[in-house]
């Protein structure tokens, strides 16, 4: 590389930006390729080492700064030197670029835990991948000028032959480092293995991408590089580096060789004409050189097998270019320039090396199909000079010895996996998308114009069968005339069997005459072709696709002509392959196939010619060849009775002779019938497999093939039982001898099962259980012998079967036949599985014949059970029937020990199969429906009676009821194995393979059903051990079932009741259960290792491996036995529940750490995946009061009683990730639609993302535990400037997702957007993510001490963002408020409530936490329960008659069903809109709050825009429609206003309260209270309001006058609202309304107006008022026990109160009973300044009055408000003889806490707040007051209380005057609770009235003086105090300055107003 050049990148952040642009955008329009520009031009080329760079590098050991290529000046250490070194050496790599790629994976390094040149080693092959996927798509779009210029291809080809150059060198260099570490240190090293082999895997991988480029290169610029000079330049690249005809990197070069031979049409007629000269010339010299007269020796060849392939590619190709030109076809002879060189080809042999390309590049199907089915092995024996390839290349030199060495030292497992080169395959993209359509257009081609060679092919090798049959047939003359034939005449049966064996020759090895396939395979160039189809188009839908419309004429006739005049079983087999291959195009391609073969012999049949393929032919061929064996093994088994007999006869006899088994013969197949029976069945199970599963015409062929081929199946099982009892017989003589070749019976065994799984495919239960019924009589050997399948006997000669053979009738006695056959008839079902499988690919195939036949789709109306009820009942041991033997043998006999075996592929098959039928039985009855979910929507519904249809053995059908399906179902079965502890190991194996799954695609599918499966065990468990495990266990069958079933007393119960008896002989096993676990949770815990795994699976880059993964962590993380805290530690932080435990102490934390924000930053993660995780992580943090998984993933660390951020994770961690995640995902959350009028279009995804990581960010804020962390760490990014900058004007034109907004949801309306879940979780992600928004600026803002940030903030949120406008950012939050539902009271949902507990509905539905995750699966689990559900209530009318038929009442069901769906989903959705509404409503308001208090300069303002924004929206729109949104905003109008005040005061200093310019409020208030909807909040936060505007015009005229215009209109209705609240209300909405009454009053009294009075009057409110004080009398008295006298008061407003426990209010905020000074600063009260406690007395034992503290202090303040409301009114003359009127002296007078003995004072008994503490006894005396200090406060006594103290707050309330007039001063802050407080009001209401009704009133002067006379004791009692506190030093304001005994708290005020009242009284008697 130049000097001048740009240095080379090693910075991964331009790559990956740029891969995500097209890889997400599909264009690079808005990236610039500057800064990779270079390091696309170069490739994969870097520079070398050097060494200059070298010494360089040297001279920083000495501390001097290193300039790197990129620019950075850096000063490194010498251990970062030495292993740049070593890096540079290994990557031969220039050393200073080394070092940079090692400064740049510093980050990597940590995040991977691995050391800096594994860092770089990572960053090194990440960068190769992005460069050549960037590459790939710049060729793909041709757009390479973007970096290479104009003309630049033929410069980008040999960039790419230069990057191989170098794969080739590092390749070269892994190797030599193999040997060198070999010579040095332990070449076992598990870590140095690990290194080479992930270099060697990335380098196999880039050469396979390389690859891929230069094949679309040479097709995306065919016309400067489909051409002569193109290819020479590759092949002598390919010559050059690759030596070896065996390198399977040949196959990567193919595709591009064969894109330019075989376009000829892209190429220039010279071009193409210069290929065929060269070709010919080459070709015609080579084949001179090899060829003699014995044939060719090719070891003297110079063409290269991949040439030669090349070669046969181009001349067939050539054929139809020249039929395109009369010149063409005129210039080149067909024959002499075509033929003969094709000829040539297939003579080298060029089609068996097609035949291995094709097979290295075959679907895995296909391989797991042909190859491991355990059938003739075709590859083996056609491929004989080519052997399968592999990648060479990365077997260092000393492989063999190396080899050598790990087998005579197995702990040398690592040395293995090095030398594995077996691992190495082509890529599904290399082998579907480049290789196989090559492929496929060459063999289209050669059908198509070169069909004569495929008849030569023919018969050149029937010539040669007839002269290899001449031939033999001369030496078998031969040998026979040497033989001694004699000796067989002795015996009349040896004879006969001796014929038989001779005339069988195709069925066994000793016969003469039979072919030999191995001589066969030498010409079989004909199969060769068809088997290289074989490969090409199985599971190739696409391919065969293209077959069939390619020219239908050729085609037809190319089947036709290979289904006749066949010449050799191995042609007709490979042809049957060849056939059932070309149908996975579509199911009419197997239809096509089936009517060819039914009707390919019409008209010109022949019994017995074979030579032509038809259905009859097969059918007849597979009859033919079982009877035979049937006939010769009966044969064998009555020689070798026979022989015993004689042997016994013998040894009674005396004789020492023995009979020998020396003359026996073990039966068996011939390779050519082997190949013949396969080609047949593999032919039948293609034809089935495809023929399509909708498909009408399908169904009736597979019924009709069924029905043709059973037979013929039943007799092959039969064999095989004869064959398994012949077996047993013999190993019960202890006899070594087999009558049956083995590998024959598999073969056999193997084709009869994939035949019976292709009929199994489509679920047909006839079908399916006809198949049941015959394999479990196969497995219990009672296939009861009848007539033989075919209708004629073998009695005549095939041409590929051999000489049949004539049944003897006459024959020795077969009783001991029968006997062998009747051996094992009756045994166990586990010694029936035993006896059956002897091989593990039977295993194999049978596993997959039980995955197809339990399969059951979860979309049938009504349960199924997949087999017949009655299985086995015939004929089992002990006649016990059902699944469940099966169940045992695939998972505790398979399953358990598959792990054991050696063979990987047929591990994995049987492990994949295996858990396919556990995860789809776990899905395939929902269980929780019946058991959980239905019983609480349905109370009056019950499974169906019968519940499931099902079909018996001989096909009749069955009903069940829930209990027998529940019993007979195998899902039961399967969780309870699944529970043993073999089971559980094998499976937590799979799930232990780990890093595997990144390199081997079927393990990580593997990893992947084996995770569902685990996710599907513990979601099912609980329903499985609470509710149906019982049910087996209990042997009597009883089940939660209505009384009387469906059906009582019919027939249908006669039938059921039959049937009960049958399914109690079940058969289960004896540890039935979980065997002591308590769930699979203990299971999980025993295997923590497999836990760890799971964790770290989600960082996998397989979406099916990470969505299960992160399920299972999300069911542990809230697993009890998982969150059991470890109790090690007195730190609440380190209280860790076991699941974080074990993350933590783990080696691999930071790399399960890394594998979460991989998944994150990760560009090629689904959304959902990075939603999942988000949501797990969110669901760990809420309401942590510890540190959580959570709080560990995101770094944070326990510190000091707090959770800290670790340091190390700030900048490369997974908070950083999720915070530029948040950023990206605001800027992509909305794009504008010029096509639409600049719409603005909200996406999902982003927006949901920015939801969901806004959740995370609010929940750490909130916490205080991460607050302190959070907060700083989130400042950092400037998150609040970001929300704003990116706040979206939202209007009703805005589309959501792809739907704008629509409101409407009246019934019979389709509304688009509702039925849209995407439109509307993004629109419920948006208002929640605004919500979130306002509560993180509100942490920030209250958070944060730094004084200009703060300001800023401000700035950011007030300044207006339009000129003219000016309107404050953060009042733009509440456009999305505009935006609701209506019309929902349409939805009448109570005519549902007969049949459907909608509570519990929809509680299910909203299950999820997740916001607008409504489980809509719930409501179709209901809809398909109510289809299958007995209602005790009928649908319909109630009064329907008996007789309506069950179709109508399901009709009736299922629609409501429906229309309950539909409805909830609106509704809900209706609902979860309006409370978003709110919470982002009360966030906003939040926010307003901590704005006026954080020091904002300007507060009036910010006040004036609020109100003038919300008012409107409370008066015009929330009033009447959200009554919860006015309640939110007139408490924020209260805080404003209250602000407001203090604002105005402090400017004015006291002289102006500001209130007047917020008359707006106090109108929108007098509407609040006349609203028909007003709350209980809402009316409570107005009287507040209200009262200081009351208050404030008490204090200014000009103000009475505003506020007396504002209620002029409203007063009566208002007044009347006020007063039922202050008698018939509770809690804070009472005393509010009392003290917004007595403001009223007082107002109205300055004014001199009546009107208050007479509205009082009229609605008898003062009466009502004045009773109310008798409320607070009866609770004092009920805790109350005046001198010791109990006072019960069990009725009347006391004995309701208590009743009626108070409780706080629902948003949990504070106690609506205890009332801070700070907002009841209004209520009138008396305080003295005495500090003394009162005596607290322990009451343990005391009776319980039932009556919290709460309570009392509660009625109390009631109490005290209620009489200065009554002082208040009492001011006015009308007043007090209102007053009067109404009783209230009789009412003051039966007050009993009056008539209290003043020596002894009175008793409290009360309970604690809740009743959460014992019972306390408080005495309060007029000497001793209490002093209450905190409810919530517990102290302990010693000996003593054992209670709450509390604080009696809100009692300070500002009334002036004297004499009962208002303002009494403050609260003391001493909160002392005398018992003058009580007194005081009293007779301050006493006084006023006699002071306002004057000494004339006499009504009131004689009650008055009544009042006095009757608490005479009271009065004296209080002035005898008064004068013993003057005679001691009382000072006159109560301030004691003698003995601190006594406290006189009111005590003068007492005396002076008894001085006033005996005033009054005395001058009304003047």
């Amino acid at each position: 590389m130049s000097t001048d050049t740009k240095p080379l990148s090693w910075a991964l952040d331009e790559f990956s930006e740029c891969y995500s642009a097209f890889k997400l955008q599909s264009s690079l329009a808005n990236f610039s390729l500057d800064q990779i520009k270079q390091d696309l031009k170069e490739i994969l080329v870097v520079p070398g080492r050097s060494e200059k760079s070298r010494k360089t590098l040297a001279d920083g050991e000495s501390g001097k700064p290193v300039l790197l290529p990129g620019g950075q000046e850096v000063v490194l250490n010498a251990a970062f030197i030495s292993a740049a070194s070593t890096l540079a050496f290994e990557l031969e790599l220039d050393e200073l670029y080394t070092a940079e790629l090692m400064f740049q994976a510093l980050d990597t390094s940590f995040l991977k835990g691995a050391d800096p040149v594994e860092a770089g080693t990572l960053l090194f092959f990440q960068r190769y991948q992005y460069i050549l996927n960037i590459l790939g798509y710049l060729v793909a779009e041709r757009k390479l000028h973007a970096v290479f210029g104009k003309d630049c291809e033929k410069q980008v080809l040999a960039s790419i032959l230069a990057s191989y150059k170098k794969i080739y060198a590092l390749l070269l260099m892994q190797n030599d480092l193999i040997d060198k570490q070999r010579a040095t240190a332990d070449v076992n090293n598990l870590q140095f293995v690990n290194k080479i082999c992930y270099a060697k895997r990335q380098l196999f991988d880039l050469h396979d991408l390389l690859s891929q480029i230069l094949c679309t290169l040479v097709d995306s610029y065919a016309e400067s590089l489909s051409n002569f000079d193109t290819y020479s330049t590759l092949t002598t690249h390919i010559n050059t580096y690759i030596k070896s005809d065996e390198d399977i990197f040949i196959l990567h070069y193919i595709p591009s060789l064969a894109r330019i031979v075989t376009s000829l049409v892209d190429s220039p007629e010279d071009q193409v004409k210069k290929f065929h000269g060269s070709f010919t010339q080459d070709l015609k010299a080579d084949y001179a050189k090899v060829s003699s007269g014995d044939g060719l020796d090719l070891s003297k060849s110079t063409l290269r097998s991949y040439t030669r392939v090349v070669y046969l590619m181009f001349f067939i190709t050539f054929i139809p270019w020249c039929k395109q030109s009369p010149q063409r076809t005129s210039q080149f002879d067909f024959e002499k320039d075509i033929l003969k060189q094709v000829e040539w080809l297939i003579s080298y042999g060029t089609l068996e090396q097609l035949l291995c390309y094709c097979s290295e590049s075959m679907r895995s199907e296909t391989k797991t199909l042909i190859e491991q089915g355990k059938l003739l092995e075709f590859r083996l024996l056609l491929q004989r000079s080519h052997s399968s390839m592999s990648a060479v290349q990365l077997l260092p030199k000393g492989a063999a010895e190396l080899m050598h060495a790990a087998k005579q030292h197995p702990q040398a497992t690592n040395l293995v996996s090095l030398l594995d080169v077996l691992c190495f395959k082509l890529s599904p993209t290399m082998c579907d998308d480049l290789l196989a359509p090559y492929f496929h257009t060459f063999f289209s081609s050669f059908i198509n114009h070169a069909a004569i060679v495929l008849t030569q092919l023919r018969d050149s090798e029937e010539d040669f069968l007839l002269s290899s049959s001449n031939k033999k047939e001369i030496e078998s003359v031969s040998a026979a005339s040497k033989s001694e034939l004699s000796q067989y005449a002795e015996d009349f049966n040896k004879s006969h069997r001796a014929n038989t064996l001779a005339q069988t020759s195709m069925l066994t090895r000793t016969a003469n005459l039979d072919i030999d396939l191995d001589e066969l395979a030498t010409c079989a160039e004909l199969e060769r072709f068809y088997m290289a189809c074989v490969y090409t188009y199985s599971y190739r839908p696409e391919l065969c696709e293209l077959f069939w419309n390619s020219d239908d004429q050729n085609v037809m006739g190319f089947i036709t002509w290979g289904l006749e005049n066949n010449t050799s079983p191995l042609i007709t087999a490979t042809f049957c392959l060849l056939l059932g291959s070309l149908t996975y195009g579509c199911s009419g391609a197997s239809v096509k196939v089936w009517d060819l073969l039914v009707h390919s012999q019409d008209g010109s049949f022949k019994k017995n010619d074979y030579s032509k393929i038809s259905i009859d032919s097969i059918l007849n061929s597979l009859s033919y060849y079982v009877d035979s064996l049937t006939e010769s093994l009966e044969s064998e088994l009555i020689v070798f009775a026979k022989r015993q007999q004689e042997k016994l006869e013998h040894m009674y006899s005396g004789d020492n002779q023995t009979s020998s088994n020396s003359s026996l013969s073990t039966v068996q197949l011939s390779d050519d019938s082997v190949a013949f029976i396969s080609g047949f069945f593999m032919l039948l199970s293609t034809l089935i497999e495809n023929s399509g599963t909708d498909d009408q015409v399908g169904k009736t062929m597979r019924e009709s093939a069924f029905s043709r081929v059973l037979p013929t199946i039943t007799s092959y099982l039969r064999l095989d039982n004869l064959i398994s009892a012949a077996r047993s017989s013999l190993a019960e003589k202890k006899l070594k001898f087999k009558f049956f070749d083995e590998e024959n019976r598999t073969i056999l065994l193997n084709l009869n099962f994939n035949l019976l799984t292709s009929f199994a495919k489509f679920e047909s239960l006839k079908i399916n259980c006809e198949i049941w019924n015959l394999v479990d009589k196969w497995l219990c050997h009672s296939l009861q012998e009848g007539s033989n399948p075919s209708n004629s006997q073998p009695t005549e000669t095939t041409r590929y079967a051999g000489v049949s053979i004539p049944i003897n009738s006459s024959g020795p006695t077969k009783n001991e036949l029968a006997k062998v056959r009747n051996l094992n008839v009756g045994i166990n079902m586990k010694e029936a599985f035993r006896i059956a499988f002897h091989n593990i690919s039977e295993i194999s195939n049978f596993v997959r014949l039980l995955q197809r036949l339990l399969f059951t789709s979860t979309l049938n109306d009504k349960p199924v059970l997949p087999y017949p009820t009655d299985l086995g009942a015939a004929y089992r041991h002990k006649k016990q029937i059902g699944i469940w033997p099966y169940i045992e043998f695939l998972i505790a006999e398979v399953f358990e020990k598959s792990t054991d075996l050696p063979v990987v592929e047929a591990r994995l098959s049987i492990q994949s199969d295996v858990l396919s039928i556990i995860e789809n039985s776990l899905t395939a009855i929902d269980w929780d429906l019946y058991e959980e979910l239905a019983p609480k929507v349905f109370p009056n519904a019950a499974p169906q009676n019968p519940f499931a249809l099902g079909l018996s053995v001989n096909g009749t059908e069955v009903s069940l009821s829930y209990h027998n399906f529940i019993r007979l179902h195998h899902s039961l079965a399967i969780l309870n194995y699944l529970f043993d502890i073999g089971a559980c190991r094998a499976l937590f194996e799979i799930i232990n393979i780990g890093d595997e799954i990144n390199t081997n695609h079927e393990t990580g599918l593997l990893v992947a059903r084996a995770l569902s499966c685990v996710d599907k065990i513990l979601g099912v468990q609980s329903t499985f051990i609470r509710k149906l495990l019982p049910v087996l266990q209990n042997m009597d069958g009883t089940h939660s079932q209505s009384a009387n079933p469906m059906g009582y007393g019919t027939s249908m119960s006669l039938m059921l009741s039959t049937n009960s008896k049958l399914y109690e002989n079940v058969y289960y096993p004896p540890n039935l259960g979980t065997k002591g676990l308590s769930d699979f949770f203990d299971v999980m815990l025993i295997n923590i290792t497999s836990v760890v795994q799971v964790a770290m699976y989600v960082g996998s880059a397989s979406q099916d491996i990470v969505k299960p993964a992160l399920s299972i962590l999300n069911k542990l993380a809230t697993a009890p036995v998982f969150n059991r805290s470890s109790n090690i530690s007195n730190d609440n932080l380190l209280l860790n529940n076991r699941l974080l435990s074990i993350f933590e102490g783990i080696d691999e934390s930071d790399r399960l750490k890394f594998s979460f924000l991989q998944q994150v930053e990760s560009s090629n993660t689904s959304l959902e995946t990075k939603l999942d995780i988000l949501s797990f992580i969110h669901a760990r943090l809420v309401g942590a009061k510890t540190m959580t998984i959570g709080h560990f993933l995101l770094g944070f660390v326990a510190k000091a009683g707090n959770l800290f951020l670790d340091p190390a994770e700030k900048e490369v961690g997974l908070f950083h990730g999720l915070v530029d995640l948040l950023r990206s995902a605001i800027d992509h959350t909305s794009m504008v639609n010029n096509s639409t009028n600049a719409q603005q279009i909200i996406s999902y995804g982003p927006a949901k993302l920015t939801c969901l990581i806004l959740k995370i960010i609010v929940e750490l804020c909130r916490n205080p535990i991460t607050s302190r962390s959070a907060l700083p760490y989130l400042r950092e990014f400037d998150l609040l400037e970001k929300f704003l900058a990116s706040q979206i004007r939202i209007d009703e034109y805005t589309i959501w997702d792809t739907k704008r907004f629509d409101g409407d949801i009246q019934e019979n309306y389709s509304n688009a957007f509702v039925q849209d879940p995407l439109a509307r979780e993004t629109f419920l992600s948006y208002i929640e993510s605004q919500n979130l928004i306002l509560q993180y600026f509100s942490f920030e803002v209250h958070n944060n001490k730094s004084i200009a940030r703060r300001e800023r903030y401000m700035n950011l949120l007030l300044n207006g963002t339009e000129f003219f406008n000016g309107t404050p950012k953060i009042l733009e939050f509440l456009d999305i408020s505009s935006f609701q539902l209506y019309n929902i009271e349409d939805f009448k949902l109570k005519e549902f409530e007969k049949n459907y507990n909608l509570g519990a509905l929809v509680q299910e539905l909203c299950q999820d936490e997740e916001l607008g995750k409504m489980r809509i699966d719930v409501l179709e689990r209901v809809s398909k329960f109510v289809s299958q559900a007995t209602f005790k209530v009928s649908y319909g009318e109630q009064g329907a008659p008996a007789t309506m038929s069950r179709e109508i009442v399901l009709v009736d069901a299922v629609a409501e069903a429906q229309k309950v769906s539909k409805s909830l989903i609106q509704v809900i959705l209706a609902l979860e809109i309006k409370a978003l509404h709110s919470r982002s409503l009360h966030s906003w308001a939040q926010l307003i709050q901590v704005l006026t208090k954080e020091g904002l300069r300007d507060k009036g303002a910010l006040i004036l825009q609020v109100l003038q924004i919300v008012l409107p929206k409370i008066n015009n729109d929330y009033y009447e429609r959200d009554i919860l949104f006015a309640e939110e905003l007139i408490s924020l109008c209260l805080f404003l206003c209250d602000i407001y005040e203090k604002e105005a005061c402090e400017v004015a200093h006291g002289n102006d309260h500001g209130l007047h310019r917020l008359l707006p409020l106090l109108k929108t208030c007098f509407k609040g209270l006349a609203s028909s909807n007003s709350t209980v909040n809402l009316r409570s936060n107005i009287y507040l309001i209200l009262n200081k505007f009351l208050q404030a015009g008490i204090k200014s005229a000009e103000m009475i006058k505003q506020i007396s215009a504002c209620m002029s209109s409203t007063t009566n209705k208002m007044v009347d609202v006020i007063c039922n609240d202050c008698v018939h209300s509770e809690g804070v909405l009472r005393i509010s309304s009392i003290i917004c009454l007595e403001s009223l009053v007082h107002l109205l009294n300055m004014e001199k107006s009546q009107g208050i009075l007479n509205i009082l009057v009229k609605n008898n409110s003062i009466s009502l008022l004045a009773r109310s004080l008798k409320r607070a009398d009866e609770i004092i008295s009920d805790c109350g026990d005046s001198n010791n006298k109990s006072i019960n008061n069990n009725s009347g407003a006391g004995a309701a109160h208590k009743n009626n426990a108070y409780k706080p209010n629902a948003n949990g905020t504070q106690n609506p009973y205890i009332y801070s000074a700070q907002k009841l600063d209004q209520i009138p009260t008396e305080n003295g300044n005495g500090n003394h406690n009162s005596t607290v007395a322990v009451a343990k034992s005391c009776r319980k009055s039932g009556i919290s503290i709460d309570t009392l202090l509660y009625e109390l303040t009631a109490l005290k408000t209620t009489l200065y409301l009554l002082i208040r009114i009492g001011q006015t003359k009308a007043g007090a003889s209102q007053l009067v009127q109404n009783e209230i002296f009789p009412i003051i007078r039966r007050l009993q806490f009056l008539a209290v003995d003043v020596d002894l004072g009175m008793e409290f008994y009360i309970e604690g707040a809740d009743g959460g503490i014992d019972n306390a006894a408080i005495r309060l005396s007029l000497d001793v007051p209490i002093t209450l200090r905190d409810i919530n406060y517990r102290r302990n006594i010693v000996g003593g209380y054992d209670g709450n103290e509390a604080i009696w707050e809100g009692d300070d309330q500002n009334n002036s005057g004297k004499n009962g007039s208002a303002n009494r001063g403050a609260t003391n802050s001493g909160k002392s609770l005398s018992y003058y407080e009580l007194l005081v009001p009293v007779f301050q209401l006493v006084a006023t009235i006699l002071v306002s009704g004057g000494p004339s009133y006499r009504p009131g002067v004689g009650q008055a003086e009544q009042l006095l006379q009757q608490f005479r004791p009271l009065v004296q009692a209080i002035m005898k105090r008064d004068a013993i506190m003057a005679t001691i030093g009382q000072s006159a304001n109560g301030v004691a300055t003698g003995s601190p005994e006594f406290a006189s708290e009111g005590l003068p005020e007492m005396v002076n107003l008894f001085t006033l009242i005996h005033s009054v009284l005395a001058s009304s008697e003047q």
